[in-house]
């Protein structure tokens, strides 16, 4: 299984998530929406409306 989170720059619970998640030790990659902004229409489309996704 894969854990990909989705953030944007300067978003407080995006940080916090990743630190909870490096903290437990999960591996994961992220992608910031403000720089990949496909990313961010397809989440939208799937639903999601808040960050992290």
């Amino acid at each position: 299984m894969s854990i990909t989170i989705y953030t944007r720059n300067n978003c407080v619970q995006c940080h916090a998530t990743k630190r909870a998640m490096e903290s437990r030790g999960f591996e994961f990659e992220m992608v910031n929406v403000d720089l990949v902004p496909d990313a961010a229409d397809t989440l939208r489309a799937q639903g999601f409306r808040q960050l992290p996704w």
